[in-house]
Protein backbone atom coordinates (compact mmCIF):
# COMPACT_ATOMS: atom_id res chain seq x y z
CA UNK A 1 0.00 0.00 0.00
CA UNK A 2 3.08 2.49 1.03
CA UNK A 3 4.59 1.69 -2.14
CA UNK A 4 1.43 2.77 -4.27
CA UNK A 5 1.11 5.97 -2.28
CA UNK A 6 4.16 6.98 -2.69
CA UNK A 7 3.87 6.61 -6.54
CA UNK A 8 0.89 8.52 -6.54
CA UNK A 9 2.14 11.44 -4.22
CA UNK A 10 5.66 11.32 -7.00
CA UNK A 11 3.10 11.63 -10.41
CA UNK A 12 0.84 14.09 -7.83
CA UNK A 13 3.74 16.47 -6.53
CA UNK A 14 6.77 16.46 -9.39
CA UNK A 15 9.45 15.14 -7.01
CA UNK A 16 12.20 12.31 -7.86
CA UNK A 17 12.95 9.63 -5.61
CA UNK A 18 16.46 8.64 -5.60
CA UNK A 19 16.08 5.89 -2.78
CA UNK A 20 14.08 4.14 -0.59
CA UNK A 21 13.24 1.64 1.78
CA UNK A 22 9.94 0.83 3.71
CA UNK A 23 10.83 -1.27 7.43
CA UNK A 24 8.38 -2.41 9.72
CA UNK A 25 8.50 0.85 11.49
CA UNK A 26 9.86 3.84 9.47
CA UNK A 27 10.58 4.79 6.09
CA UNK A 28 13.60 6.02 4.48
CA UNK A 29 13.50 8.53 1.44
CA UNK A 30 15.82 10.50 -0.90
CA UNK A 31 14.30 12.56 -2.72
CA UNK A 32 14.64 15.97 -5.21
CA UNK A 33 11.71 17.96 -4.59
CA UNK A 34 10.16 19.69 -7.34
CA UNK A 35 8.73 22.88 -8.02
CA UNK A 36 5.31 22.72 -6.87
CA UNK A 37 6.29 20.48 -3.75
CA UNK A 38 8.90 21.34 -1.24
CA UNK A 39 9.97 18.74 1.98
CA UNK A 40 7.53 19.23 4.12
CA UNK A 41 4.84 19.15 1.71
CA UNK A 42 6.36 16.18 0.05
CA UNK A 43 6.12 14.10 3.80
CA UNK A 44 2.50 15.25 4.30
CA UNK A 45 1.14 13.97 1.40
CA UNK A 46 3.24 10.64 1.70
CA UNK A 47 2.52 9.93 4.99
CA UNK A 48 -1.05 11.43 5.37
CA UNK A 49 -2.11 9.63 2.25
CA UNK A 50 -1.13 5.92 3.37
CA UNK A 51 -2.49 6.97 6.90
CA UNK A 52 -5.66 7.65 5.19
CA UNK A 53 -5.62 4.37 2.96
CA UNK A 54 -4.45 2.20 5.94
CA UNK A 55 -6.93 3.51 8.56
CA UNK A 56 -9.65 2.74 5.69
CA UNK A 57 -8.29 -0.67 4.78
CA UNK A 58 -7.98 -1.46 8.78
CA UNK A 59 -10.98 0.25 9.89
CA UNK A 60 -8.70 2.26 12.57
CA UNK A 61 -8.27 5.71 12.94
CA UNK A 62 -5.96 8.20 13.90
CA UNK A 63 -1.91 8.74 13.38
CA UNK A 64 0.01 6.00 11.51
CA UNK A 65 3.21 7.91 11.76
CA UNK A 66 5.58 10.66 14.37
CA UNK A 67 4.56 13.61 14.18
CA UNK A 68 8.20 15.04 12.44
CA UNK A 69 10.22 13.69 10.35
CA UNK A 70 14.29 14.25 10.15
CA UNK A 71 16.13 15.70 6.88
CA UNK A 72 19.02 15.89 5.73
CA UNK A 73 20.52 17.99 2.67
CA UNK A 74 22.82 15.70 0.35
CA UNK A 75 25.64 17.83 -0.73
CA UNK A 76 27.85 15.58 -2.41
CA UNK A 77 27.53 12.72 -4.89
CA UNK A 78 30.00 10.45 -2.55
CA UNK A 79 27.79 11.79 0.14
CA UNK A 80 24.42 10.36 -1.82
CA UNK A 81 26.01 7.26 -2.68
CA UNK A 82 26.82 6.40 0.96
CA UNK A 83 23.20 7.59 1.79
CA UNK A 84 21.90 5.15 -0.99
CA UNK A 85 23.35 2.49 0.18
CA UNK A 86 22.88 2.24 3.78
CA UNK A 87 19.30 2.90 2.83
CA UNK A 88 19.42 -0.12 0.76
CA UNK A 89 21.04 -2.28 3.38
CA UNK A 90 18.89 -1.27 5.94
CA UNK A 91 16.75 -4.48 5.60
CA UNK A 92 19.43 -6.81 6.05
CA UNK A 93 21.21 -5.13 8.73
CA UNK A 94 17.81 -6.03 10.64
CA UNK A 95 17.39 -9.58 9.42
CA UNK A 96 14.64 -9.13 7.19
CA UNK A 97 16.40 -9.74 4.01
CA UNK A 98 19.74 -11.64 2.75
CA UNK A 99 20.07 -9.29 0.20
CA UNK A 100 19.09 -5.35 -0.15
CA UNK A 101 17.99 -6.74 -3.98
CA UNK A 102 16.05 -9.55 -1.93
CA UNK A 103 13.76 -6.97 -0.30
CA UNK A 104 10.74 -5.80 -2.25
CA UNK A 105 10.52 -2.73 -0.16
CA UNK A 106 13.03 -0.74 -1.26
CA UNK A 107 14.73 0.87 -4.55
CA UNK A 108 17.15 -1.88 -4.14
CA UNK A 109 14.65 -4.98 -4.23
CA UNK A 110 12.47 -3.05 -7.24
CA UNK A 111 9.26 -2.60 -5.52
CA UNK A 112 8.82 0.60 -6.94
CA UNK A 113 11.21 1.97 -9.75
CA UNK A 114 13.79 4.80 -8.27
CA UNK A 115 15.22 8.03 -10.39
CA UNK A 116 18.48 8.13 -9.14
CA UNK A 117 20.35 5.93 -11.94
CA UNK A 118 18.27 8.71 -14.56
CA UNK A 119 19.33 11.39 -12.52
CA UNK A 120 23.15 10.65 -12.03
CA UNK A 121 23.21 9.61 -15.65
CA UNK A 122 21.74 13.03 -16.49
CA UNK A 123 18.42 11.74 -18.51
CA UNK A 124 16.16 13.62 -15.35
CA UNK A 125 16.22 17.28 -15.12
CA UNK A 126 15.52 17.98 -10.96
CA UNK A 127 12.39 19.44 -10.49
CA UNK A 128 11.92 23.21 -10.35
Amino acid sequence: MLLRELQQCREKLGFLLLSFVVMPDHIHLVVVPGPTADLPRIMQHVKGRFARVLNLASGETGAVWQPRFYESAVRTDVQLERWVRYIEENPVRAGLAASPETYPFSSAGGGLAADLERYLGGDVVPPG
